[in-house]
């Protein structure tokens, strides 16, 4: 019994260590190979282990919201199988909905042992410091003109490091630490230099994700910013919050605007994409163009994209419309049930809640799959999934001992 309980702990270590490596790895580790192959070894594979080997941890995976994940990877295995045009094949299918559930039995299992908030704590000092440093190190070093010039910032600029590659990666990874942050401030009880602190590394966080031009991923911080405000105050400071976040709103509209008239991005040709999409519905609807494959499509036969800028969009182009819809039934029934009063009451429910409303504001114009390499997009939609999973099943297990 003494050495099954060590054996756990290790393990339980191993994978906290695991989940830092997920959360910062991209910030400090330059060579990806490396970074897969230490989450791997740190991460997926203490998860898995602990999961089949732990009878509490192997309970938690039969429940409801779980279940329809699930369904969802499953039929993404059965359109690999009968679809001969899938860019993947039946393995790399397989390995990947392997690699989502664990990654979500991980989130469960360090959510019950209480270490999964501390974990995002620790994570979200260091985003913080290393958006401040990529401000600094850009701006002053570098001379990069960081706001509505052109520039959209997506890196530190020094040796590769928290190099994303792409601005609306790097605005979508330090928009979840943002959200995390707002989150822990108005629901958490802290002194007021703590608070000051804290509300700091928002500012440095909000000025980086300002600074990569990425307007959806502004929308969904300021809309998850809103849901932490509504959940979490009460009377006249909820009011007075929120009026000033209405008039620091409309004056960002109206400024984004006019910055927008200026550069003429408008909206980036997305409006395009998706009528080309619904253009060739009908080639797809009913069995999809294939798991992995990319929906080509060029505007004024110019400029060309390899996939639909949004997550509903592409799940249907690859799955069917069958698909798209098990994606949205599994975000609806983990939201809605994530969002009844005794799960927001949990210690990680309303984050769940809110972190998942960024996820589906930004998937709507900022990312297309959740069925990649681990990475960015994981953090950004399956942690929260993970994350109301676990409140509902707290909720219904201290429901169960009360009527008990």
């Amino acid at each position: 019994m003494a050495l099954k309980r060590l054996a756990k702990d290790v393990g339980l270590l191993v994978l906290s260590l695991g989940m830092l490596v997920d959360l910062i790895g991209i910030l400090f580790i330059n060579d990806g190979s490396r970074l897969t192959a230490l989450l791997n070894l740190t991460f997926f594979l203490p998860a898995l282990v602990l999961t089949l080997s732990v009878p509490a941890y192997r309970a938690r995976l039969f429940n409801r919201e779980l279940l329809f994940v699930g369904v969802f990877l499953l039929f993404t295995l059965l359109v690999v199988c009968l679809n001969s045009h899938s860019e993947h094949s039946l393995k790399a299918q397989l390995k990947t909905a392997l690699y989502v559930l664990v990654y979500v039995s991980a989130v469960l299992i360090l959510a019950l042992e209480n270490k999964l908030e501390r974990l995002l704590c620790w994570a979200f000092f260091l985003a913080s410091a290393v958006a401040a440093a990529s401000l600094l190190y850009q701006g002053v070093v570098l001379h990069k003109a960081l706001f509505f010039a052109g520039f959209r910032l997506d890196s530190l600029g020094y040796e590769g490091y928290a190099d994303f590659g792409n601005a609306i990666v790097s605005a979508l990874y330090f928009g979840v630490f943002a959200v995390f942050g707002v989150h822990q401030v108005v629901s958490k009880p802290m002194a007021v230099w703590q608070r000051a602190v804290w509300a700091l590394c928002v500012a440095a966080l909000g000025l980086y994700i300002l600074s990569t031009g990425s307007r959806g991923v502004w929308a969904g911080v300021l809309a998850a910013f809103f849901a932490s405000v509504i959940l979490h105050l009460h009377g006249r400071v909820r009011a007075g919050v929120l009026a000033a976040s209405v008039l620091v709103l409309a004056a960002a509209t109206f400024y984004v605007k006019v910055v927008l008239a200026q550069s003429g991005r408008g909206i980036s040709l997305r409006d395009q994409i998706w009528s080309a999409w619904y253009e060739r519905l009908g080639e797809f609807w009913l069995a999809g163009a294939g798991a992995g494959n990319d929906f080509d499509v060029c505007v004024a036969q110019t400029t060309c994209f390899n996939q639909a800028h949004n997550l509903f969009l592409q799940t249907g182009y690859e799955y069917g419309l069958i698909g798209m819809l098990l994606l949205v039934v599994l975000i609806g029934v983990a939201w809605i049930r994530g969002m009844d009063r005794s799960v927001r009451e949990q210690p990680l429910g309303s984050l769940g809640g809110v972190l998942m409303l960024f996820a589906v504001i930004t998937a709507l114009v900022n990312y297309h799959t959740v069925l990649n390499r681990p990475g960015v997009y994981w953090l950004v939609f399956w942690l929260p999934l993970g994350l109301l999973i676990h409140a509902r099943y707290m909720a219904t297990q201290r429901g169960e001992q009360r009527a008990g």
